[in-house]
């Protein structure tokens, strides 16, 4: 009914050109009435009056009808109003002798009647009463006969007038319309911009802190190894020199795997370092390590775990790397055991070693990148330490979760 009555409409008062046209119409009533007809003053100026009153309605039609909280009933009875004013006004001046140009104004009514959007045949219902309370007003006071060739001369001109307003209001409504959507879409613009830069800062600081993590865990893990296997070369360089060579060798291999590693992660291209592997094969290549620096290290994985999921394999290998480069680092453990165990719905990874323990657990970034990376795949990962105790990282991940996923973190 909202729409039927013209709720979804024009502006409710006419712009400058229509003030105009009113206007005009108003004075052009208002002189040929007062040159070509015979009133006295008091006839004369309350048939200004009526004319005055009904443009003063049509233009601050917004105001009357925001008096009504149904504003479908505020639009009826200024319909009603207008009609009324405009069949007064038209018998008084129908009851002189030259009638001027009383039929031009019902065409800002027309036009008013129009601005709405109402069906057609609402529209045509609606300029038909007015047409009707016309020619009410002519037969009245001019007899049938006269009113007859009145019907017969007018009625073309409202039809073209109806048909004409109509169209001419069809076109300003889509003209607003496209206004608004431009203004629509240059707010969607604006936020979709505004969303961008959001989304590159948040970006940014996801790739920067995978490349922080990525330097970390590769860099610390090999800078560790060298660092242990120098002091150890130099330890047995001047007794036995072929071992001291060996073990030059190797810290050579590490350091080359090592800065392999970090040029890729500084170019956000570093290789996969687990790509192809299975979990065996990288937990023994970190597990060989950890040896070569003095730490026995006892790996048990399941059987039938063969492949998992690249995401998986990733997170599972780089806390394997934390925690062996914890242990050579602060535990002074002497032995590591290392356990990889998975279920129909968790993979669990642990390592234990039997160290020193901490009375406290310090957050570095090594352990903050293991709670991050195992977020990223829905898992949780949990430290127990006590003094003496030795340090254990417990790894638990949901396989469900991570085999949907298909990027590294």
């Amino acid at each position: 009914m909202s729409e039927l009555l013209g709720m979804d409409r024009l502006p409710r008062r006419m712009d400058g050109a229509g003030l105009i046209g009113l206007v005009t119409v108003v004075v052009c009533v208002l002189l040929t009435s007062y040159w070509e007809n015979n009133h006295g003053p008091a006839e004369f100026f309350l048939f200004a009056l009526l004319v005055v009153t009904l443009a003063v309605f049509v233009q601050l039609s917004h105001i009357w009808m925001g008096l009504f909280r149904d504003e479908r009933l505020g639009l009826v009875v200024l319909y009603l109003v207008q009609v009324i004013l405009s069949m007064k006004a038209t018998h008084i001046e129908f009851l002189g002798d030259d009638a001027g140009m009383i039929w031009v104004l019902n065409m800002p009514l027309i036009v008013f009647i129009c601005m709405f959007r109402l069906p057609l045949w609402l529209t045509i219902l609606a300029v038909a009463g007015l047409f009707g309370s016309f020619m009410f007003a002519h037969l009245t006071a001019r007899g049938l006969v006269r009113t007859q060739r009145m019907l017969v001369e007018l009625l073309p001109l409202y039809i073209f007038m109806t048909a004409f307003a109509k169209a001419v209001a069809r076109e300003t409504r889509l003209r607003h319309e496209k206004e608004q959507l431009a203004e629509q879409l240059e707010a969607a613009n604006q936020r979709l911009r505004a969303y961008a830069v959001e989304a590159e800062a948040w970006a940014a600081m996801r790739e920067r802190n995978r490349l922080a993590r990525d330097i970390h865990d590769s860099l610390g893990h090999y800078l560790t190894a060298v660092n242990m296997q120098a002091a150890a070369a130099a330890a047995v360089l001047p007794t036995k020199p072929e071992q001291s060579a060996a073990m030059l060798s190797q810290i050579q291999d590490m350091a080359k795997r090592g800065l392999r590693e970090v040029r890729g992660s500084v170019a956000g291209l570093r290789e996969d370092p687990v790509t192809g592997k299975s979990p065996t094969e990288f937990l023994t290549e970190l597990a060989e390590i950890t040896r070569r620096q003095g730490v026995v290290v006892n790996l048990s994985i399941q059987e039938g775990i063969h492949v998992l999921p690249p995401v998986l394999n990733q997170v599972v290998y780089r806390a394997a790397q934390e925690s062996l480069t914890n242990v050579r680092k602060y535990a002074d453990a002497d032995t590591v055991w290392l356990e990889l165990r998975a279920d129909a719905a968790t993979l669990t990874f642990t390592c234990r070693d039997n160290g020193r323990g901490a009375e406290t657990l310090s957050g570095g970034f090594g352990l903050t990148g293991l709670r991050e990376r195992a977020k990223m795949v829905g898992g949780e990962v949990q430290f127990a330490t006590a003094p003496g105790q030795g340090f254990t990282v417990t790894l638990c991940c949901p396989l469900a979760e991570t085999e949907r996923q298909g990027e590294a973190p």
